[in-house]
């Protein structure tokens, strides 16, 4: 428990995604995979960097929103290095350690004066990717696109890696935004994460998106006007193996919009529908999508919608 010395390593609950991590006189100090600090233990000097002198066996975040990439615990005083490079210090600074150019303490991260270091000039790795999304998601693969990391670290990005769930990282095909990830199994809920690779290693990985890839839909076959007011479809679709047909719905969207106007449903057996209550000479985005059921599980699925075929209703 809390101020009880320990003789074997010890689990520190709540705390994930460690960067780094550094132990200093009574105090410990890490960087997280969002690139947040914390520290915890003895905080006579400000060193655990939340803006007060208390005590805290429970790590706390260090205060501002400051991007670290790593950080080294010293006996009464903490520094760090920012993403851009830049130092932060803060604790005890009786010798002016902190290197702000006073010997005064700070409870809260400092910028040091402008220092010339070989150390600094050393390329890092890239931060995460961001503003990852999935899109165009058919019955087995997903395109993957992304906003290029707000730092390549001072060395060039040479490729990108994606996890899905607890798998392997992968290389991309490409360097760009966006890649096709494929693979991906029917109707199974997938984590995709993202990592940038440069000459000293890794990022660290993007928030995950989930993905869950469905059959691939009907195929339509005729979509006409029929009258003044409906258009007829016809379509075709091959129900997969071992599974039951629960019927298709055939949808008249507003064009260019998700916005349904009208539709119809047929049976099973059926690959033919009428889609009523239509407005005379306007254009229409029609869609197909089919239901079925697979063997042991009485769950209705959904496949994807068909390609869209643009109709527009007679005059």
């Amino acid at each position: 428990g809390p101020g009880v010395d320990q003789s074997a390593p010890v689990t520190v609950p709540s705390l994930s995604g460690v960067r780094s991590v550094s132990s200093g006189y009574f105090n410990t100090c890490v960087v997280l995979s969002d690139a947040s600090a914390k520290c915890w233990g003895y905080n006579g000097q400000g060193q655990l960097g939340n803006g007060s002198y208390t005590h805290t066996a429970t790590p706390t975040s260090v205060s501002g929103s400051s991007r670290y990439s790593a950080i080294a615990a010293g006996t009464y005083s903490i520094c760090a290095v920012l993403e851009n490079r830049s130092i932060q210090c803060w604790g005890a600074n009786e010798s002016g350690q902190i290197g702000n150019g006073t010997t005064t303490a700070s409870t809260t991260p400092t910028a040091t004066n402008s220092l010339t270091s070989s150390w600094l000039s050393r390329p890092l790795t890239p931060s995460a990717p961001v503003g990852v999304e999935v899109s165009l998601v058919s019955s087995t693969s997903v395109t993957l696109s992304w906003t290029t990391p707000a730092t390549d670290g001072g060395s060039a990005i040479t490729k990108y890696q994606y996890k899905v769930g607890t798998g392997a990282w992968t290389d991309a095909v490409g360097t760009t935004s966006p890649i096709s990830i494929t693979g991906l199994p029917n109707y199974v809920t997938s984590t995709i994460r993202l990592r940038a690779v440069n000459s000293m290693g890794a990022s660290t990985p993007s928030v995950a998106v989930t993905v869950r890839p469905k059959l691939t839909g009907p195929t339509i076959g005729v979509a006409y006007s029929s009258g003044k007011q409906g258009v007829q479809v016809g379509f075709a679709f091959t129900r997969p193996t071992g599974s039951t047909l629960a019927g298709f719905t055939v949808r008249a969207y507003a064009k260019g919009t998700t916005t349904v106007v009208s539709s119809c449903q047929t049976l099973p057996n059926g690959r033919s529908c009428y889609i009523p209550s239509l407005t005379s000479g306007t254009e229409y985005d029609i869609r197909v999508q089919g239901y079925f059921t697979v063997s042991g599980d009485p769950k209705v699925r959904e496949t994807l919608e068909s390609a869209t075929s643009r109709v527009r209703v007679n005059s």
